[in-house]
């Protein structure tokens, strides 16, 4: 099971422009993983997961 506060860390960690892009980069494919872990995986905590990734995609220096 996903932590949701590893979720929401990760998240607001994705949208900070201050961070390197490698950085960034690292993140979003960490929450892909989350995204991809387990067998028996909460339908929230997948959604947080997506809505982190688009959220990302909105941001200007996307």
């Amino acid at each position: 099971m996903t932590d949701e506060t590893t979720i929401e860390k990760l998240s607001s960690m994705l949208i900070d422009t201050t961070l390197p892009l490698k950085l960034r980069f690292r993140i979003l494919f960490t929450l892909k993983n989350l995204d991809s872990q387990g067998q028996q995986k909460k339908t929230e905590s997948v959604s947080n997961i997506v809505e982190a990734i688009a959220r990302a995609f909105k941001d200007t220096s996307a």
